[in-house]
């Protein structure tokens, strides 16, 4: 029979990197596979010891009694609801995909019961300091390399179709040091010249990074009783959002539904459209990369300020945000 076991060990076993093994060898479509995935989540939660919900609902910010029954039945339909998500996603019925999606993140009523706040305010901005971000360009040997932005607005085709790309508009991809940003974008092919872009943010720029991160969560022994459940409970997005492409040579990738459609809704439509009880709209999501151990990759739409789209150039809010060095080769 299985010991009981703590919030605390139930969060630092979901947020261990094995949990994402397994999905580059399995047989499963991704749905079934997140499916099984879910399944254990709940089944994990299930071993938790009632004595460990005795916090009280102010503290954690829970509508009517925090109990181990309640936070289960939360987790059912936050998992249910994520289930719908992909089924639609596979359907091709985006706007219902969408329409959910929005509705779980901003507060629809079963989920209400439970939360005092919009499920997406129990996603956690990433805390730095101003700190220097860095993107590897690779151009043809002779090429003078003046800039490691994102992909100009009149070069709008030639933008890929990454884990947490928006349709119709380039994203700035990011990381936290040169051996990431190698590690995630390096071909190796000897007729190209890697080149280095270094940003730094502005001081008082505050940039707000939406934290996806699964396999990275420090300081899980410091955690507040409030820390520890809003991990708990936002654990299936950010499964849904981490693994790996498992056809990485291929054109489509089930593994991006849900990112991209995160990417329309939090960095775009509420970023856009600021509502009072959603704390987000932010500049961007951090997570983890899967090509480099322990290095973090941020993602930021070149969102622009005038109403018909620019012809080219790159995101003047870029500019306003971050001091740009001239690249270097490496």
């Amino acid at each position: 029979m299985n010991e009981k076991q703590t919030i605390k060990e139930a969060v630092k076993k979901l947020y261990y990197s094995d949990n994402l093994e397994g999905w580059e060898t399995s047989t499963d479509l991704f749905y079934y596979f997140i499916d099984k995935k879910f399944k254990e989540y709940e089944s994990l939660v299930a071993l938790i010891d009632e004595n460990e919900f005795k916090s009280s609902p102010n503290d954690v910010l829970f509508n009517g009694e925090y109990t181990k029954k309640r936070v289960q039945n939360l987790i059912h339909i936050i998992d249910n609801s994520c289930r719908l998500i992909l089924q639609e996603c596979y359907k091709g019925d985006l706007y219902s995909a969408y329409s959910h999606l929005y509705n779980l993140l901003s507060g629809q009523k079963k989920v209400n019961r439970y939360l005092r706040e919009p499920y997406i305010n129990y996603f956690f901005f990433y805390k730095h300091k101003p700190q220097i971000f860095f993107r590897l360009r690779e151009e043809k040997v002779g090429v003078e390399v003046q800039d490691c932005l994102h992909v100009s607005y009149n070069k709008r085709e030639e933008a890929h179709q990454n884990r947490f790309s928006i349709q119709g508009l380039p994203c700035l991809y990011l990381s936290n040091s040169v051996e990431t940003a190698l590690a995630e974008s390096a071909t190796g092919n000897k007729d190209y010249v890697r080149w280095i872009g270094e940003f730094t943010e502005k001081p008082g720029k505050n940039i707000e990074f939406m934290d996806l991160r699964l396999t990275s969560i420090e300081d899980i022994n410091e955690m507040s009783d409030y820390g520890k459940m809003t991990y708990l409970i936002t654990y299936p997005i950010r499964l849904m959002c981490a693994f790996k492409t498992k056809h990485d040579k291929e054109k489509a990738h089930d593994e991006y539904m849900i990112p991209q459609l995160l990417s329309h809704i939090v960095l775009i439509n509420l970023k856009e459209n600021r509502n009072q009880k959603i704390d987000y709209g932010c500049d961007g999501f951090v997570y983890d990369s899967r090509k480099k151990e322990g290095g973090l990759n941020f993602i930021m739409p070149a969102r622009y300020k005038s109403k018909e789209p620019p012809t080219d150039g790159h995101s003047e809010i870029f500019k306003e945000i971050f001091d740009m060095k001239k690249p270097y080769t490496v």
